[in-house]
């Protein structure tokens, strides 16, 4: 498939007219073929606001619901909020293309909810409803929570959802103003790559119900003030199931025939639309689109017109990482490669690659500090300071290779350690001393080098002891004769 092709294939999902024009970032939801469930298209200039859709007052059929939601809005008397058991409609604090988020009061409970509504009545709430449903599925401490999910007495179906205060990953990794630049000045590439794991561990709960989210990206995950990751915004969910269940108004992948999700991101299955290809790999090759975030700066696909990034996103090539750790670069490539049996087999053993190398930086981190203490037990000017060091050098040393087996500088670091403290050692005739640092020396050169100066060391002392003690002896019969 060449890029033309592909261009006429995105048609369903962005009419051409808008295709130049389209930002590469945005998330994009194509129709389906089925009668169930309808993605939404992207949304035109005058697609924007989120004012309130009055209706007749009854309520949708497939929302499955028999209970109204009392909503009061901002402009509501005050003797409808008394009179209300549901939620006080406060501030916008967020919205889409489709959908609008409001901080907003429950009455019941007493406490700050996130209310999501639909902008158009009547356009997208199935898919407003497999989404809440989709989240509804997924009960961890690394997806957001859903409250409530209904109709008010207007029609108006809504989403109450756990209010995180917060922001998004993506105001972290990219700040514009003071408030983001301070929260972003905490994160270092470890607490990123820290955050990428809570993602993981989210997105392979899903996997086990059978959904994959298929839009991961930053702007889709919640970073709250008190620590909490949360992964949001999962209105492209996917049901991998061999078969949909009756009457579930998830989205099945054998639905799907038409390109969805971010193209800055996407793997070539959803840059093709081809449903049947979308398994738990999807996710891992969005997972590995985020690290390449996180290690440049810029997700993975480029171009200065959206046609070129969705073009980039079907083909797929390698990204050129530079000036980067050659672990993430080969976790990234595998992560990113274009044929799914190709990348990891789950996100869970992604996951696990990534804390992998989180420690072993640390193992090099105590490296780093072990051979300054080394560096210090060499040029100390007292024995105790010098014994003091080498002994947190050696220490250090062994942590790091309890962390990472396999860690070559920690191995020889502990290597020249144990020989330089058995040298000073010797240097100041702490024999025993430089005895125990040898057998802790594996076989080698400087292992045979210095037994033979322990060797000789210890033939020294001995003679020496002789020497002293035919002296002693000698001394004591000459003052024995003086006596007499």
């Amino acid at each position: 498939m060449d890029q033309a092709d592909l261009e006429k294939l995105w048609a369903i999902t962005i009419p051409l007219t808008q295709l130049d024009s389209s930002p590469p970032d945005q998330t994009y939801k194509a129709p389906l073929d089925s009668a169930g469930t309808v993605f939404v298209p992207p949304p035109s200039d005058s697609d924007s606001g989120a004012g309130s859709q009055q209706g007749s007052g009854e309520f949708p059929s497939f929302l499955g619901v028999s209970a109204h939601v009392n909503l009061v809005r901002p402009d509501s008397a005050p003797e409808d909020l008394a009179r209300s058991a549901g939620y006080e409609l406060r501030e916008v604090i967020g919205q889409g293309g489709m959908g609008v988020v409001y901080r907003a009061r429950q009455a019941s409970l007493q406490r700050d909810v996130a209310i999501k509504t639909i902008k158009e009545r009547g356009k997208g709430e199935p898919k407003f409803v497999s989404e809440a449903r989709a989240t509804g599925k997924l009960d961890h401490p690394n997806i957001v929570p859903v409250y409530d999910l209904g109709a008010t007495s207007h029609g108006e179906t809504i989403l109450a959802m756990k209010l995180v205060e917060g922001a998004s990953w993506k105001e972290v990794l990219h700040p514009s103003g003071p408030e983001s630049e301070a929260r972003a000045a905490r994160y270092e590439l470890e607490d990123h790559l820290e955050t990428l794991v809570q993602v993981a561990n989210a997105v392979s709960f899903a996997h086990s119900k059978q959904l994959v989210h298929c839009d991961l990206k930053p702007e889709n995950v919640m970073l709250g003030d008190y620590g909490e990751v949360l992964v949001m915004d999962w209105g492209l969910a996917v049901d991998v199931s061999e078969t949909p269940e009756p009457d579930s108004t998830l989205v099945h992948r054998s639905m799907i025939t038409a390109p969805c999700g971010t193209p800055a991101y996407m793997p070539p299955e959803l840059a093709a639309g081809k449903g049947a290809e979308i398994t738990p790999r999807t996710d891992v090759y969005l997972l590995g689109a985020i690290l390449v975030e996180l290690l440049t700066g810029k997700p993975p696909h480029r171009g200065k017109k959206l046609p070129e990034v969705i073009y980039q996103a079907f083909l797929s090539h390698p990204p050129a990482l530079e000036d980067v750790p050659d672990e993430l670069r080969e976790i990234a490539h595998k992560a990113l490669a274009r044929k799914p049996e190709d990348r990891f087999a789950s996100v869970t053993e992604f996951r696990d690659a990534v804390r992998g190398f989180l420690k072993h930086r640390e193992s090099l981190v105590i490296v780093d500090a072990a051979r300054k203490r080394l560096l210090r037990a060499q040029g100390a000017a007292t024995t105790d300071t010098a014994y003091e060091d080498f002994s947190a050098a050696i220490a250090g040393f062994e942590h790091a290779r309890v962390l990472w087996a396999e860690n070559e500088a920690a191995g020889e670091g502990l290597r020249e350690a144990r020989v330089a403290y058995a040298q000073s050692a010797l240097a100041h005739e702490d024999l025993r001393l430089a005895e125990a640092q040898l057998v802790q020396l594996p076989a080698g050169a400087d292992k045979d080098a210095l037994a033979a100066q322990v060797g000789a060391a210890q033939t020294q002392r001995a003679r020496d002891a002789r020497q002293a003690l035919v002296l002693r002896v000698a001394l004591a019969g000459a003052l024995a004769a003086i006596v007499i």
